[in-house]
């Protein structure tokens, strides 16, 4: 844990320093030694900006959100990642990170981000979070919410229909 506070401490020393690209690299260090050193996950995002690796520092936010104390925690790694890559034009790996973001919390902020994301990228992680979310539904009709909008989706997809009709059959 000490090495990942070391490596986090000279990732903000870099950045402060305008070397970017040593700031990208040591909060990869910093979080891949402690992946509880969210705090470097700054450093790692404005490195990776710079050096125009923006798709190489998801992992780190799947190793935060793995490390991250609780359901809310790993929501909130997620849901920082979504807003991260969306922001910066990677709209599959945005939509990846939404639908683990509102899979981890189920919540309407993440299905918006989550909508958003997959308007703009991949439609399937957000359906598959849309159905995983009304399978572990409490009631039928928080179930049928959800699998309504995940036929929807499927249908603004504009393909397989036949899937559409499957998601509400089990509404």
């Amino acid at each position: 844990e000490l090495a990942g506070a070391f490596s986090a401490e000279a990732a903000r020393a870099s950045m402060l320093a305008d070397d970017l690209a040593s700031a990208l690299r040591f909060a990869q260090r910093a979080i891949t030694q402690n992946p509880q050193r969210a705090d470097a996950l700054e450093a790692a995002e404005r490195g990776a900006l710079f050096t125009r690796q923006t798709e190489e520092i998801s992992l780190l936010y799947d190793l935060v959100s793995e490390r991250a104390r609780g359901k809310y925690g790993r929501r909130a790694a997620h849901y920082r990642a979504a807003r991260f890559f969306e922001a910066n034009g990677h709209h599959d790996l945005a939509v990846t990170h939404a639908a683990k973001a509102f899979t981890a919390v189920t919540s309407e902020a993440c299905y918006s981000l989550l909508m958003r994301a997959a308007a703009k990228g991949a439609y399937e992680p957000a359906i598959e979070a849309l159905e995983e979310v009304a399978r572990r539904s409490p009631g039928p009709a928080q179930k049928g919410m959800w699998l309504v909008r995940a036929a929807e989706l499927q249908t603004k997809r504009g393909t397989e229909p036949e899937r559409a009709v499957d998601i509400l059959l089990r509404a």
